[in-house]
């Protein structure tokens, strides 16, 4: 028999607004009618009191290195990370499905070019160091051999040409998968938004979106995640990062033969830029998604983002962007698995993954009581919040 968990009492995200008290049933790895239980006794009980119960937050740019990554998540409520560029390919798949962790996707490894500045700063391994349109297709075919759920690629300049990013998107598209453009500053992004890439991961730091650019994603279907926790981080940074020789920040691996040549932005990088971007985007009706770019102090980024921890700091700067606290809670939650296809996750129904967050106070009224997490349950699974 499966085994059933009842919270009582609790107050639900129902995506819009939180319900009347009300009991949630866990049983084995899904939500389940609590009138199934008839006149039998569930395993164990929670008292929801006073509490609020959430969908399972979804951080939709993370970098996954090893389990301790996903154990951090877990405990901050992050039930399921989208990872936005790992290689290779055995490491990464070898975190999924690990039994009350957090559930991750991946893009595997990202594409740029030999001589862009994240290829030198990143030691990006040489099958994202492409030098050709021609060779879009065998990219997009190498990561669907080794497990990618969907495609990233890296708008630089310098790096990869507007023919390029555009043969990318198309053989993507040709398969079936999602595309993600990285672009952090006006031009790249620029460049994104006509690659016809279906979801921008960040927001230009040296000038903001105009209402006109806004008004092209939604016209076009895109998706933001505009990692407002990693611009902040990026913005505070005094000077261009320099690459670590024989170090990789996200890969860990050995470094590539591509010689060192860091960029230095035409303009500083100013994170009011990324603010009032996501101000315009909201403005015209563009989904927007909650993402971190997330990424452990040990890889010898330039900048450092906690895992677990900064999506709850995501939601605040989201809001004061200008997103309702209910639209931050969409962003982490149904929104995030609608773009990315998890059919089974994002909302608290009768069959659906059991993958919940329990807090204490209202985050309809108040966002940053999302970080008082009082219980997760991964796919069914409590994670035990003390040996964090």
């Amino acid at each position: 028999m499966p085994s059933t968990t009842l919270i009582t009492n609790v107050r639900v995200f129902d995506g819009q607004t939180l319900t009347p008290p009300q009991n949630i049933l866990i049983s084995d790895t899904t939500i389940a009618d609590p009138s199934s239980l008839s006149s039998s006794s569930p395993d164990s009980t929670v008292d929801g009191t006073g509490l609020t119960l959430l969908p399972g937050l979804i951080d939709a740019h993370v970098h996954i290195s090893d389990h301790e990554e996903l154990r951090t998540l877990a405990t901050h409520g992050v039930t399921t990370a989208l990872d936005m560029a790992a290689w290779p390919a055995e490491r990464i798949n070898a975190l999924r499905n690990q039994r009350g962790l957090t559930d991750i996707r991946t893009a595997g490894a990202p594409a740029s070019t030999p001589n862009s500045t994240h290829t030198c700063l990143l030691h990006l391994p040489e099958c994202s160091q492409l030098t050709g349109a021609d060779m879009a297709e065998a990219f997009v075919e190498d990561r669907i051999r080794e497990g990618s759920d969907y495609i990233k690629l890296i708008a630089d300049v310098p790096g990869p040409s507007q023919e390029l990013l555009d043969a990318l998107v198309a053989a993507s598209e040709k398969r079936g998968l999602l595309t993600v453009a990285h672009a952090a500053m006006s031009v790249p992004y620029a460049m994104a938004q006509k690659s016809g890439a279906r979801v921008i991961t960040h927001a230009p730091l040296d000038a903001p979106l105009s209402s006109a650019n806004a008004e092209q994603m939604k016209a076009a279907g895109r998706v933001a995640v505009p990692t407002l926790t990693a611009m902040v981080a990026v913005s505070s940074i005094k000077r261009p990062p320099m690459p670590l020789p024989g170090t990789g920040p996200i890969s860990g691996g050995p470094p590539t033969s591509t010689p060192q040549m860091p960029v230095v932005p035409p303009r500083k990088p100013d994170y009011a830029n990324a603010r009032e971007s996501v101000r315009a985007l909201r403005a015209a009706g563009v989904p927007i998604l909650a993402g971190t770019d997330a990424v452990a102090q040990k890889a010898n980024a330039p900048f450092f983002v906690p895992h677990g921890a900064s999506l709850h700091e995501e939601l605040v700067l989201l809001c004061d962007a200008g997103l309702s606290n209910v639209e931050a809670l969409q962003a982490a939650t149904i929104l995030s698995a609608r773009w990315f296809g998890l059919k089974d996750r994002g909302k608290i129904e009768v069959g659906m993954r059991a993958d919940l967050v329990l807090v204490r106070g209202d985050p309809v009224q108040d966002i940053k009581v999302t970080r008082n997490v009082e219980a997760v349950w991964c796919n069914g699974i409590r994670v035990d919040l003390e040996k964090e």
